[in-house]
């Protein structure tokens, strides 16, 4: 009978082994530490359901360094909150953490908030991307990381106001959006990141002293969005910024340090990137035709607008590459007919537009001589071009139009020659290197897909077995269970015969 049942149960491990010589298994033959990795690319919801491919996959998850926890990825604010804490509760304690990116787009408790920022910072988080909407105090700790690399916060609360002092030594790349700056007479929160390159300021206000004095002597990239039209002075201590960018509407005050070499810090600026809204630029352009049909109009905040961008470049002088977006140039074109005190940027080597969708008009109605009068939406004004380029003689101009992805290059007549063959070269460059990309990805894909169809194979190879010897045990049990039977039959029969035997 022993003999019987072990010949069973050896026939789904023959069939297991032909399947899989067939269907290699090249996932399971990956080391732990790879398939860790691969599944750091996944949201942790998605790495939690591996538990249940295998054995093997039960417990790698909890050793994951890198958590991502979006509420998007579920579809109940409950089923959210308790997955959470229970991640972090049954995750192996002994690993760090070392990127956690939390969103939620609702309300989260400020104790779940609480919770998982005191776990992550108690594991050595090196990269903390947070976007949450409740009214917290975000602990002083998180401010005071020894070891994060990369601070992204958006915090969408009436507490959110930004610490006057930072001790983030580790610190590289700061992403700050919808803070307050204030409760100080002079604001420099960043002095003391020494190895700050990176630094995104998005929709934050500055209250009382309507001064923001950012002074680093690490700072490469400085990237401003303020769409509030906020008037405050910007006072840029920062002697290895290369590159300035800016969207929104422009109504802040530039200027270099108070140090003794204030002069120069602003000029080692090369790249800068100015992009205005286009809700500015649309009221823009109804007050444009409110006026010419003899309606008056408040022009002074788009005036204002103007002179400040020019107040800008005046600032950033020694630039070398300037891209500005269509919308930019519309305002532009309010000061470059009658200013005659046009930025000189003698070292300006390209200038790049961007065009957009048109802004939206409202309709107005207008007599057809009027109408004949009006002056068709131009997205790159000529006379705004030569405006800006006045002093720049060596120049190149490429305008991008992002709605048919069609590139035009304007370049001084020196370097006409041979324009049209490097523009074909490089699109050749861009298609091939788009179609090297794209069999990338289809090669990924299939490995991917194969990946899959060899879990696949082998989850349902586990099935079979498993059905297997179920079946097997449901027969051996029938099978004993008989045995059982024939045994109290025969037992009963002696029984009876005893019986007999006594009566006579």
């Amino acid at each position: 009978m022993g003999e019987v049942v072990e010949n069973e149960i050896e026939e789904p491990n023959v069939k297991r082994a032909k399947q899989s010589e067939n269907n290699e298994d090249r996932l399971s033959d990956l080391p732990d530490c790879v398939l860790i990795h691969l599944m750091s690319f996944v949201p942790t919801k998605d790495a939690v359901r591996t538990c249940v491919l295998s054995r093997r996959w039960k417990n790698l998850w909890k050793r994951l360094p890198t958590l991502i926890l979006h509420s998007s990825h579920f579809g109940l604010k409950a089923l959210f909150n308790k997955f959470v804490p229970k991640v972090l509760s049954f995750r192996d304690d002994s690993v760090p953490v070392h990127h956690f990116d939390f969103y939620a787009n609702w309300r989260v408790p400020p104790q779940l908030v609480k919770s998982f920022l005191s776990y992550v910072l108690s594991h050595n988080v090196q990269r903390l991307k947070l976007a949450v909407n409740c009214n917290i105090y975000l602990p002083p700790g998180l401010f005071f990381c020894q070891t994060l690399t990369s601070l992204d916060l958006s915090v969408f609360n009436r507490f959110n106001s930004f610490p006057t002092s930072l001790n983030l030594p580790a610190l590289t790349s700061l992403r700050l959006y919808n803070f307050v700056f204030g409760d100080s007479e002079l604001l420099e929160p960043f002095s003391s990141c020494t190895k700050l390159m990176t630094l995104v300021i998005h929709n934050c206000d500055v209250m009382d002293t309507q001064t923001l004095c950012i002074s680093n002597a690490t700072l490469v990239n400085l990237t401003v969005h303020d769409s509030t039209h906020q008037a405050y002075s910007l006072v840029l201590s920062t002697p290895n910024l290369c590159s300035f960018v800016f969207s929104g509407v422009p109504a802040q005050q530039i200027s270099g340090s108070l140090h003794s070499w204030s002069l120069s810090v602003l000029s080692l600026v090369k790249e800068v990137n100015i992009d205005v809204d286009d809700w500015f630029v649309s009221s823009y352009l109804e007050s444009v035709a409110l006026k010419e049909e003899n309606i008056n109009v408040d022009e002074s905040p788009y005036l204002e607008t103007a002179f400040t961008m020019n107040c800008w470049l005046q600032v950033f002088a020694n630039v070398t590459t300037l891209t500005l977006s269509s919308s930019t140039l519309q305002i532009f074109s309010i000061i470059s007919d009658y200013v005659k005190m046009a930025p000189s940027m003698s070292k300006l080597m390209s200038l790049i537009v961007k065009v957009k969708k048109p802004p939206y008009q409202k309709p107005q109605k207008a007599s057809k001589s009027r109408k004949a009068q009006l002056k068709p939406y131009s997205p790159v004004p000529e006379e705004v071009v030569d405006y800006l380029i006045q002093d720049s003689p060596s120049v190149g101009i490429t305008i991008i139009d992002s709605q048919s992805y069609l590139k035009s290059t304007k370049l001084p007549s020196s370097q006409l020659a041979g324009v049209y063959e490097d523009e074909l070269a490089e699109m050749r460059t861009v298609i091939s290197k788009f179609e090297a990309d794209l069999q990338e990805l289809k090669e990924k894909r299939e490995h991917m897909d194969n990946m899959m169809q060899t879990v696949m194979s082998k989850f349902e190879a586990d099935l079979q077995e498993l059905k297997e010897k179920m079946e097997h045990m449901d027969n051996k049990l029938k099978l004993e269970k008989m045995e059982k039977e024939k045994e109290k039959e025969k037992e009963k029969k002696k029984q009876r015969k005893r019986k007999k035997k006594k009566t006579l």
